[in-house]
């Protein structure tokens, strides 16, 4: 009898847990799995109370799983909600650090070597886009092209506007944005989007999402 109410008890709760199993979210599974161990608990109880014990020894064991189980729920849920306060946390995190790398790349690496040369050239100048072509060579095309530094996890266009004006988009196709309907510019929704805008005027660096 031992080993049926264990062979029971084992398939109640390893059952439900693994029908709902998510490795990227267990909580359905773990709830999944609590509901079994309950409802083996009061099978338990049950079939305790009808053995004839007293009536005190069948009220402290129901109120022992009782208790037991009221907390089990309480704790889960709290843990629950503590983990997915932790999942949205990491994912702030990661969209700061996000916009932090698109700021340093597209303006510090991209943008001010253009300018350092921009506003060093003496007689005739240069343009914008002609200027950014040389710096970067090899590496943009006119048009609507991928350029990324991180190409795991992002990944950047440039668009020239004649030779005037020189338009970087970035997007990050890890790190969700403000907006989670926000069509980004490689055809995805709701990440991290940046635009950076050169010109002979300066620089204008935004974030779209």
């Amino acid at each position: 009898m031992i080993v049926l109410w264990l062979l029971a008890g084992s398939l109640l709760v390893t059952v439900p847990y693994y029908i709902f199993y998510d490795a990227f979210n267990l909580w359905p599974s773990v709830y999944a799995g609590g509901i079994g161990a309950a409802i083996y608990l009061i099978a338990l109880v049950v079939y305790f109370t009808k053995k004839g014990n007293t009536m005190k020894w069948n009220a402290l064991l129901s109120a022992i799983v009782l208790i037991f189980c009221i907390s089990s729920y309480f704790h889960w849920t709290m843990m629950d909600a503590k983990s997915s306060w932790r999942r949205s946390l990491l994912g702030k995190i990661r969209t700061v650090i996000g916009a932090n790398i698109f700021q340093d790349e597209d303006i510090c690496k991209r943008t001010i070597p253009v300018y350092a040369v921009f506003h060093k050239q003496k007689g005739k100048k240069k343009s914008i886009v002609p200027l950014f072509k040389e710096i970067h060579a090899g590496k943009v095309k006119n048009g609507m092209y991928p350029m990324s530094s991180y190409p795991d996890f992002s990944v950047r266009y440039v668009h020239f506007s004649g030779d005037t004006m020189v338009t970087l988009v970035s997007v990050d196709t890890v790190a969700r944005g403000l907006q989670v309907s926000f069509k980004n510019a490689n055809g995805s929704i709701g990440h991290l989007q940046t635009t950076t805008t050169l010109s002979a005027q300066g620089v204008h660096h935004e974030r779209n999402n």
